[in-house]
C-alpha cells in the first residue's frame, strides 16, 4: 500500500473542514490525523 502526505491550508471558517473531508471521503481515501 503506497502512503501519501498531502497538507492543506484553509480559512478557519465554519464547515471548511468538514468539507475537505467530505471531499477525500467520496473518493474513498481515508484520512489520519
Amino acid at each position: 500500500m503506497r502512503h501519501h502526505i498531502l497538507s492543506v491550508l484553509v480559512e478557519n471558517k465554519a464547515g471548511v473542514l468538514a468539507r475537505v473531508a467530505g471531499l477525500f471521503a467520496r473518493r474513498g481515501f481515508n484520512i489520519y490525523s
